[in-house]
């Protein structure tokens, strides 16, 4: 999509420092692996910090004061934590999405993107990255094993069915410190093409248009 003459492309809102991380990982070295090419620097990116609940809240009011600079515009938040639990995370997308049009914002230039049900669902897959990133050690059971035995990771499932809880008890076991550099290291080393989360599907299918 071309932008208008004197706006930068995309401005997006995350709702706390490991979605920031996430995200600028992504943008500023995954672009070729994303298959997108975007002018991105850090000042196209806000952390909000009403977190989850003040994303979803807030979101028009954010955003409405970046109609003059940007193109367009992306929210992204988890669905736990929002305030909108009791509701779809697609619901939750076409609400904010709406909010947005109706404050002036084109629909093809914005997108909410609620991950479901947190950010950990993005960086979990099969691949042998994720065990060394969270320092699982070569002489362990397998990691997917490990977490099965307490029913966190169905068998046959791509990921684990509480993806923070895995994650804290990996890392736990291994006795590493969780880390917000976990985050931005996962981003860097794992196949982005692995991962079938919806929303990370959205998220990318977006940067793509």
């Amino acid at each position: 999509m071309t932008n208008p003459p004197g706006k930068r492309g995309l401005f997006i809102v995350v709702a706390d420092l490991d979605s920031e991380n996430v995200i600028k990982t992504l943008l500023l070295k995954r672009q070729k692996a994303l298959q997108i090419s975007l002018n991105f620097i850090n000042e196209d990116l806000l952390r909000y910090a009403g977190r989850d609940s003040g994303c979803f809240t807030d979101a028009v009011d954010i955003l409405r004061p970046m109609q003059r600079k940007y193109h367009r515009a992306m929210i992204i938040f988890d669905r736990v934590g929002s305030g909108g639990e009791d509701r779809p995370a697609t619901k939750l997308e076409a609400e904010i999405e709406n909010r947005l049009i109706g404050s002036g914002w084109l629909p093809d230039c914005i997108a909410a993107v609620v991950i479901d049900p947190e950010l950990e669902a993005w960086v979990w897959s099969s691949s042998p990255h994720v065990s060394k990133v969270l320092g699982w050690k070569a002489g362990n059971q397998p990691l997917q094993q490990f977490l099965a035995q307490d029913g966190l990771w169905p068998a046959g499932q791509p990921k684990p069915s509480d993806p923070k809880r895995a994650m804290e008890k990996a890392v736990r076991k291994v006795r590493q410190p969780f880390v917000t550099d976990l985050f931005s290291e996962l981003a860097a080393t794992v196949s982005v093409v692995g991962c079938k989360d919806r929303a990370f599907m959205k998220f990318v299918q977006k940067l793509q248009c």
